[in-house]
């Protein structure tokens, strides 16, 4: 009952609300809004799902817009799965913020401290820390190491080791010095999780498990670097062809960067948490969050782990892997948090988010 009393509420909001002046019709709500939002995206391929999570101080809220059934016959629902891509990386920065608040590493530590035997590269002297692989500031300029091998479609899954891995940073040269200047790698996350599960003895699966999943009741994410996804628990990913996208390789150490699998009432957990301060992670998140004052991606600043939005004020990450792409986004002076992901590699996640931010929350709009 309590569900349909809702569903009443939101309609005699739509239909006794107060009128536009101008136009003497009933202001748009939220859910139109978002509907128009999402229009244009969806009119492009029958096959486009939409989802988001809400947090805000009225609660969690998850809406699905668009195809809604998956191939496996099952709805799509708040514990439908799918691939976080990079917006793993910012559960690479709270483990790390977290480690440190055990006294397991420090952020300006050097890596090589926790992964001994190691080669990597240095420039005058300098070395690589983790606030270096944190923001982007490694001096490494390649995504993907340059002997990285893409999938080959016809034969099957690459494996990339960490024997490869080693080789690739032993002979890596910087084009700039350590924090220096922001360039975009998967490299740093990498680093993070060897360093982490060479300190503590545990697995990159667990560490995530025992420190962030369990604690935040996230009992429907996890971490496989290997493993198909479940076809009967998986949002249907496409292409930038629209064809059906698979998990397409074995990234390994590369891994931490990408692919973690997780749902919209997972994420909303993580949102909550991220925003409040009456759980374990919060000095973890707070950490992570904190702003570096010389380094600039583009026009925007950089946090420990996050992009920062310095026009809407915004924590973000956004991330796209086999299929699908999303945008992680916290308001933390307001209280508020979005998390999207829209079925296509096809799709321009920052414009989609943004169109969303405008529909939710117009006063966080770009004035």
């Amino acid at each position: 009952m309590l569900g349909l009393s809702r569903i009443l509420l939101a309609c005699c909001a739509i239909a006794c609300g107060t009128t536009d002046r101008a136009s003497g019709t009933a202001p748009a709500s939220p859910d139109e809004r978002l509907a128009n939002s999402t229009r244009a995206v969806l009119a492009e391929a029958a096959t486009r799902t939409v989802g988001l999570v809400t947090v805000d101080p009225q609660g969690t809220r998850i809406r699905w817009f668009g195809a809604t059934r998956l191939k496996s016959g099952a709805e799509v629902d708040a514990d439908t799965q799918f691939e976080l891509g990079s917006v793993s990386k910012v559960f690479a920065a709270v483990l790390l913020a977290d480690a440190e608040r055990r006294g397991e590493v420090g952020i300006d530590d050097a890596i090589t401290q926790h992964l001994p035997g190691w080669k990597l590269p240095e420039q005058s002297g300098r070395v690589l820390t983790f606030r270096n692989a944190l923001t982007h500031t490694l001096g490494i300029t390649d995504v993907m190491p340059s002997n990285w091998v893409p999938l080959d479609r016809e034969k099957g899954v690459t494996r990339y080791t960490e024997a490869m891995f080693r080789d690739y940073l032993a002979h890596a040269t910087l084009a700039s010095g350590p924090g220096e200047r922001y360039a975009y790698t998967n490299v740093g996350s990498a680093l993070i999780a060897l360093a982490l599960t060479q300190r503590t003895g545990k697995s990159y699966a667990s560490l995530l498990h025992e420190r962030i999943f369990l604690p935040l009741g996230m009992d429907g994410s996890d971490y496989a670097d290997v493993s198909l996804r479940d076809p009967a628990r998986a949002l249907d990913g496409y292409d930038e062809d629209e064809t059906p996208s698979v998990r397409r390789i074995d990234l390994s150490p590369l891994a931490p960067s990408c692919v973690i699998r997780s749902s919209l009432r997972d994420m909303g957990r993580f949102i909550g948490a991220a925003l409040r301060s009456d759980n374990p992670l919060a000095p973890a998140f707070a950490r992570a969050a904190q702003r570096e004052p010389n380094i600039l991606n583009d026009r925007n600043a950089v946090a420990l782990g996050w992009n920062i939005d310095s026009r809407r004020k915004l924590l973000r990450k956004n991330g796209q892997v086999s299929g699908y792409r999303g945008d992680l986004i916290l308001s933390p002076q307001t209280g508020r948090g979005l998390y999207i992901v829209v079925n296509s590699m096809r799709t321009d996640i920052t414009l989609l988010a943004n169109a969303v931010l405008d529909a939710l929350w117009p006063d966080l709009a770009v004035q």
